[in-house]
């Protein structure tokens, strides 16, 4: 190549580390804060076992420790997590740095503990709660799944939880359960554009990590990750002061957290309407890292996008409601408004009913979505047997208002709570 006509000089390339003052952009949380929304007076928390440690930019005054006679230790992991959510360093800023961050403490990662940790930082109404750990199932259900499931339908909180970090293997546990929000990672290679950035499976990326083989399912047609977010040389807080860079989906996942804070602060109603928030970050994560842009295998919806989840809110696009499980409750409709010429995507989450259903590998409801146009064509569907939620994208041929139609297609006893969205912009 050195050796050819035009050909002046070979340089090698040059692999960027991603930071938490560039991933702030990437995820566009500094537009949202420039819109006045900051977490303030909102909380979530984060479960693991040991507790954060002091550092001058997660500040004592916005923390409450949940359990803090479970054990003493800090963890440095779970400070390094606390830090994407909450650091207000002016550089590496956090995606809500004004939220109070609940401090759920479990003296190990049993399933008990991490059961405790996660009632109690419920009942201080966190939000949404950040999981950044897991179990290696490869695609098996486990009990900490199931409770995962339950304890999400019964309280309606938002469960974000980290995917398995090894590339070869199939999903593991908590993020299995159909109610947590499932986040794999990508790397933005340290700099604010979209057009470098590679999943962190991708070759170039060193360490690899973010799993993406779906989970076990009667049908196959699960697919997982939900979502992703910048989880690959991620510089964060360090117990004892400072910043130090880690990679791994444990990062990616408080991004996620951390937006959920910021649309309570838009909107104080998330506290019981976790299929909301669910069906909100799906359709406005607009920014598509590989393959499909509606869903694809590596990065499921694609990857986080908080100024366009916001505007969703802004713009009065998402809904939420709750109707019986059978027949009687269904066909739902919802309209919404889309201009010609708009790329538009629309997602519907309802939430998995544990421990009914016949199997703890498909949810216990299955709905199907279809959107039809102001004259009443078929514009786009989403069929699947294994989600918990169907996803369409459409460039919008007229304007005028368009029908989201509901059905459902397997019945089950109970209530049904369902998010809606239909995000139009990319900010």
């Amino acid at each position: 190549m050195e050796a050819a006509p035009g050909v002046s000089r070979v340089y090698l390339e040059r692999v960027h580390e991603p930071r938490l003052n560039i991933s702030k952009f990437v995820v566009q949380a500094t537009t949202v804060h420039g819109r006045g929304i900051r977490g303030a007076a909102e909380r979530v928390g984060i479960v693991e076992a040991g507790r954060v440690g002091a550092h001058p930019n997660l500040p004592a005054a916005r923390r409450i420790l949940c359990r803090p006679t479970a054990s003493s230790t800090v963890s440095g992991h779970k400070t390094n997590a606390a830090g994407v959510i909450q650091s207000n360093n002016a550089t590496n800023t956090g995606v809500s740095p004004n939220i109070t961050l609940v401090d759920g403490i479990g003296a190990d990662f049993s399933d008990a503990e991490m059961m405790a940790a996660t009632d109690c930082v419920i009942t201080q109404n966190a939000t949404a709660i950040n999981m950044s750990f897991g179990s290696e199932t490869n695609g098996v259900f486990d009990a900490f799944a199931r409770y995962v499931d339950t304890v999400s339908y019964n309280t309606g909180r938002t469960i974000v939880v980290a995917i398995s970090n090894i590339c070869a293997n199939r999903m593991g546990s908590p993020e299995i359960a159909f109610n947590a929000l499932a986040v794999g990672s990508f790397s933005d290679r340290n700099t604010k554009a979209f057009g470098d950035d590679r999943h962190s499976c991708a070759p170039a990326i060193v360490p690899a990590h973010s799993a993406f083989l779906d989970p076990l399912s009667p049908n196959n047609d699960r697919e997982e990750p939900d979502l992703v977010a910048p989880g690959h040389s991620i510089c964060t807080t360090t117990a004892g002061g400072g910043f130090s860079c880690v990679s791994g989906t444990s990062f990616a996942a408080p991004h996620v957290t951390g937006a959920v804070g910021l649309l309570q602060d838009r909107s104080p109603v998330f506290n019981a309407q976790g299929e909301r928030a669910r069906a909100i970050l799906m359709a406005s994560a607009r920014h598509n890292i590989e393959g499909a842009t509606r869903l694809s295998e590596r990065d499921g919806a694609g990857a986080l996008m908080t100024a366009a989840a916001d505007r969703v809110l802004i713009n009065n696009q998402s809904w939420w409601f709750s109707t019986s499980g059978d027949a009687t409750g269904f066909p739902h409709d919802q309209t919404f408004v889309a201009n010609a010429g708009q790329k538009v995507r629309f997602v519907v989450v309802w939430a998995h009913k544990m421990p009914l259903g016949s199997t703890a590998t498909e949810p216990t409801t299955d709905l199907d979505l279809t959107v039809l146009d102001p004259s009443g064509a078929f514009v786009a569907g989403s069929v699947s047997f294994d989600n918990s939620y169907e996803i369409v994208e459409f460039t919008a041929p007229v304007t005028g208002t368009y029908t989201a139609r509901i059905s459902n297609f397997r019945s089950s006893p109970g209530s049904e709570f369902i998010g809606l969205a239909a995000s139009r912009t990319n900010s």
